[in-house]
């Protein structure tokens, strides 16, 4: 008989332009001198639900998280988010129809 497996989410991590200017405001630094684009440290993964580590963690990809999009080495836009984001929920339904 097959082990019954936690359901697969989405989890998506990203850090915003405001929130690395906020943070380098708070260093006492000034945004400005900074080349800081709207998103930044993007992970966009499927991961089981009962995978807390997974969630939490970045880079952490196996056989309970498997990391879709990351860092993709350009300006990522929020058109690419929401692309990013559809992606992902599309994988996670598919998994989870197919029990997989």
């Amino acid at each position: 008989m097959k082990k019954k497996r936690a359901k697969w989410i989405v989890n998506s991590k990203v850090v915003t332009r405001k929130e690395y200017e906020k943070l380098y405001k708070e260093g006492g630094e000034d945004p400005k001198d900074y080349d800081i684009e709207d998103f930044q440290d993007i992970e966009i993964s499927v991961v089981r639900e009962n995978d807390k580590h997974g969630q939490e963690s970045y880079g952490w990809g196996g056989d309970d998280k498997i990391i879709l999009f990351n860092d993709p080495g350009h300006a990522v836009t929020q058109e690419d988010m929401d692309w990013y984001q559809k992606v992902a929920e599309a994988v996670c339904k598919a998994l989870n129809h197919e029990k997989l």
